[in-house]
């Protein structure tokens, strides 16, 4: 059985039982391998989730840099291009992050997702800064990478909870709010500030 087949099997049984699985014993037993070669591919059952969210990222980038056209658009074009082929590549399989993704608890799990993505994020907002595309604001450029993942994470919980026909309201989500990041380190935010807050009236669920 290869990582793949044992990853496939993870997330099986993990959609399809409650509480997952006690121990690497207990899964390996379930799948019919022996333990030594699981341990040949993972430390643990969080790492298969680990690597799993790591390697969404990594094929997402692989996807994007086939296209020679990719190094020469805006920081817009790019965080466009990154969070839409993203959400595409994932979606025959978004169970999963509506099952696993993690909201608060479990954020380690995310560790490896954040660093592939900031590695991205980080050279994109240089090249920005360099070109002029935003403003050099010095010390507070080493927030935009960070920034930008947790708008990365602010887009999958919104995927998560949307039942809009064809996830259209993805879409827009991404389209509003990756305008509304690049304005705020431009200028006209407040005018893309008002146009994503019309947008999200109605669409956030109702504190009760």
């Amino acid at each position: 059985m290869n990582i793949k087949e044992i990853e496939d099997k993870y997330w099986e049984f993990r959609l399809t039982r409650k509480g997952g699985f006690n121990s690497v014993f207990e899964f390996c037993q379930e799948v019919g391998i022996e333990e030594a070669k699981f341990y040949d591919s993972y430390a643990s059952l969080e790492v298969i989730e680990s690597e799993y969210w790591k390697r969404t990222v990594s094929v997402t980038l692989e996807t994007l840099k086939a296209d020679k056209d990719f190094e020469t658009y805006s920081l817009e074009q790019k965080l466009l291009a990154f969070f839409y082929t993203y959400i595409s590549g994932i979606q025959p399989y978004r169970s999963r992050l509506v099952a696993s993704f993690p909201t608060t608890g479990g954020m380690s799990k995310l560790l490896g997702m954040r660093n592939e993505f900031l590695k991205f994020a980080t050279s994109a907002v240089k090249e920005a800064v360099t070109a002029g595309d935003i403003a050099d604001r010095k010390k507070i450029n080493e927030a935009y990478g960070p920034g930008l993942f947790e708008q990365f994470r602010m887009i999958l919980e919104f995927y998560k909870r949307d039942e809009s026909s064809g996830f259209q309201d993805t879409d827009a989500f991404i389209e509003k709010s990756v305008r509304l990041g690049i304005s705020a380190a431009q200028t006209g935010v407040l005018e893309a500030g008002m146009d994503f807050a019309r947008f999200m009236v109605g669409r956030l669920p109702k504190i009760r």
